[in-house]
């Protein structure tokens, strides 16, 4: 097509006139009527004197892969080139518009394929353009992955952000908790309304920073086109923004954030009235809460089901179940504990609530054991990673038997060496934790971040206080109040 949007088939062309694409004419500085000379030899019959006779847009074949073309007859060019009768190669474009036609890119080639097998040619048809986009998709999959892991460390250091500036809050406003629940305030009214406050503070985060994600994306855009800029027929990145794809980022942030900000205020609203209004700390339990009961027991029960599962240690012929009913039956259990605790609610009765709760531990931990039942007896499956079952299992069966442990010899002791059994396992581990031809190694860099940032974090969080102290003592009393404000 010329550029006052005609056809231009080349059958029209005269005698020693060829087409010239936007490429060739800027670097060739052409325009219509030119003469060129075109030589690939070093005698006069390589040698061959043409005239621009019309420019081509930027469309189509003329933009076949960026570069420069001239367009002329094949009988021409068969002749200019002693070849005549001989086709090295056929290029030929799917039906359909420039974008959007490539759907029938594999048909067209799948045609062809069987064209050549009939009339036995010896001829190779290759699927350009569908390789081409199957290529680049790879490298966006590739790219989606290394954002998105990147993301999952910003993500989990804001969810914990968000539950250290709650806990804080709460410290600081305990004697007016305690005060509120004096006067009559329950436990859930507490509750509500540092969700409200979160609330607000969610949306506020989740639409700034929904915006800052585009602003992100078009700065990195910009930066990777300036360090990597397009050679040799490449195309630059172009900045796309999906409305849906923000929306979704939004909505996502704002449940993320609500979630622990809903687990965070049930967590502070659990005060003693006197202990609060009085600012006293505290005292330490000598039992397990039920929190920490299924904390113990899930770490313990899941680190241990994927430490057989990740290194294969057991080898049993029992059958395996079923687990797709599962969605369904965590989705009831879901829905019987809401209707437990409405119905605990409206009837103000505590038997109720205990009834209610019990069922919903009862088939939560039917749900667990039956998991951890076809864990242990099925075989890993071509899409799962057993890195990521190996590298999880000694850290979660740490944390599992220091918070029961903790109950028994003081804590410090206890999850300082979760963490540095933790960090032993993922630093120097006596076996090989990856394996690199079946593991999806950027999920297993997500997961042992965040371990590698647990396990760093109990042992910094539970001998902070002896450093201090122990930097104190050194100091004695000089410095001491900048030491202990820092």
């Amino acid at each position: 097509m010329d550029l006052a949007g005609r056809d231009a088939p080349v059958s029209n062309l005269p005698a020693d006139a060829v087409y010239a694409n936007d490429a060739a004419v800027r670097d060739l500085n052409a325009s219509v009527g030119n003469r060129l000379i075109l030589f690939w030899g070093n005698n006069a019959s390589q040698v061959k004197y043409v005239t621009v006779h019309a420019l081509l847009r930027d469309v189509g074949k003329a933009r076949y892969e960026h570069l420069s073309i001239l367009f002329a007859p094949l009988s021409a060019t068969q002749a200019w080139f002693n070849a005549t009768g001989k086709i090295d190669v056929i290029r030929a474009s799917a039906p359909g518009p420039a974008i959007g036609g490539e759907t029938q890119s594999a048909q067209l080639a799948q045609g062809l394929r069987r064209i050549v097998s009939v009339n036995g040619w010896n001829v190779e048809v290759r699927d350009v353009k569908g390789v081409g986009l199957d290529e680049a998709k790879t490298i966006a999959d590739q790219a989606t992955q290394l954002f998105l892991v990147m993301g999952s460390f910003a993500i989990f250091a804001g969810v914990l952000l968000i539950v250290n500036v709650f806990v804080m809050l709460a410290e600081e406003r305990k004697p007016e908790m305690g005060v509120s629940r004096a006067i009559g305030m329950k436990r859930g009214h507490l509750t509500l309304t540092f969700l409200f406050e979160g609330a607000f503070y969610v949306a506020l985060a989740a639409a700034s920073g929904a915006l800052a994600g585009v602003g992100l994306g078009w700065l990195m855009i910009q930066i990777f086109n300036l360090v990597f800029p397009p050679t040799g027929g490449q195309s630059a990145l172009v900045f796309h923004v999906d409305p849906g794809s923000i929306a979704l980022a939004f909505a996502a942030g704002v449940l993320l954030t609500i979630v622990a900000v809903a687990v965070t205020s049930g967590a502070i609203s659990r005060l003693n009235i006197v202990r609060a209004i009085r600012n006293l700390p505290e005292p330490s339990a000598h039992h397990l809460t039920r929190t920490q009961r299924w904390l113990v027991f899930l770490c313990v029960l899941g680190g241990a089901v994927f430490l057989i599962r990740g290194f294969g240690l057991v080898s049993v012929s029992l059958p395996s179940l079923d687990l797709s009913p599962l969605p369904s039956v965590a989705a009831a259990v879901v829905l019987l504990g809401i209707a437990g605790y409405l119905a605990a609610k409206l009837t103000d009765r505590d038997l109720v609530a205990v009834v209610s709760r019990l069922a919903v531990q009862a088939v939560v931990a039917m749900i667990v054991v039956v998991s951890a039942y076809d864990g242990v007896v099925a075989a890993v499956g071509a899409g799962e990673s057993p890195g990521a079952y190996r590298i999880a299992s000694i850290p979660l069966i740490a944390i599992g038997l220091a918070t029961w442990a903790g109950r028994r010899i003081p804590s410090r002791l206890a999850f300082t060496a979760a963490g540095l059994v933790t960090l032993w396992w993922l630093l120097r581990p006596p076996v090989h934790l990856v394996d690199e031809a079946r593991d999806n190694v950027s999920v297993l860099f997500v997961e042992t971040g965040v371990l590698l940032v647990m396990g760093a974090v109990l042992v910094a969080v539970f001998n902070t206080s002896p450093v201090i102290r122990g930097v104190l003592n050194r100091f004695g009393t000089k410095g001491r109040p900048v030491v202990r404000a820092a």
